[in-house]
């Protein structure tokens, strides 16, 4: 893991590429996470037959998020050398095999993630009392997917409609198909998740996948609709990462 200064740190050198500077500040005091259930929920054919059981299942996608996107952070940010203190590390020196542990791990821990949310997307789908929960689930389903591309280009795709297919090995498909895809699901659910704060990073996750493929109207239709909802308030570069204001 990472301490909250290496945290910090690390925001505080990327702003500095951009020409900004920011203040010294606390992490655990500019952002936080909520964190629900143990994120250990075994599965089996019987699992989603409730609230409670569907609640559990996309928290638990939640966690393995937050845990993929960590691991995300510190290997970017050692890559990138805006984490310092870590010199003999491989992927500081820019010395990384094919096979290297800790890219390795946060692979399979972006497809782990990914298997978990297309597990609750599919059941949510098929219920009718609990249908909701696919839209919870999908801008996870998707961000992880934004990573992925990030990283290794174009990978297979696994969605809720063939994530239990074991037949083949797994092609990879295009950048532009899963970006074309996760626009559309991003689309479904913002819709159906009207005002609430899922709805919010909806939009910040298919955002920041329209603009990687080059759609700057798009991203900024979506960011927009976030800025024109008034629930938060832009900050102006002193207050960038303090507790004046809430980050996105």
């Amino acid at each position: 893991g990472l301490n909250s200064k290496t945290i910090s740190d690390n925001l505080k050198n990327r702003y500095k590429a951009l020409n900004i500077t920011l203040v010294d500040f606390a992490i655990d005091k500019a952002f936080s996470v909520e964190i629900k259930g143990g994120g250990v929920v075994i599965i089996d054919d019987n699992f989603f037959k409730d609230e409670a059981s569907y609640l559990a299942a996309h928290n638990a996608v939640l966690n393995a998020t937050i845990d993929a996107t960590e691991q995300h952070f510190k290997l970017e940010g050692l890559y990138s050398k805006t984490i310092s203190g870590q010199p003999q590390n491989s992927l500081y020196r820019h010395d990384v095999i094919p096979n290297n542990a800790e890219v390795s791990s946060l692979f399979s821990a972006l497809y782990k993630t990914i298997s978990r949310a297309n597990t609750v997307i599919d059941h949510a789908e098929k219920s009718a009392s609990f249908k909701s929960f696919k839209y919870k689930s999908y801008p996870y389903f998707a961000y992880n997917y934004w990573v992925l591309m990030n990283l290794w280009g174009a990978v297979p795709f696994v969605n809720s409609k063939n994530y239990q297919d074991y037949t083949n090995p797994r092609a990879r498909t295009t950048i532009k198909e899963i970006s074309e895809s996760l626009i559309a699901g991003h689309d479904e659910a913002i819709l159906n998740l009207g005002n609430e704060k899922d709805s919010d990073f909806a939009k910040v996750v298919a955002a920041k996948i329209a603009a990687d493929n080059g759609d700057y109207s798009t991203a900024k239709k979506y960011l927009n609709q976030i800025i024109d909802s008034k629930k938060y308030t832009l900050a102006s570069k002193a207050q960038i990462h303090t507790t004046a204001n809430e980050s996105i």
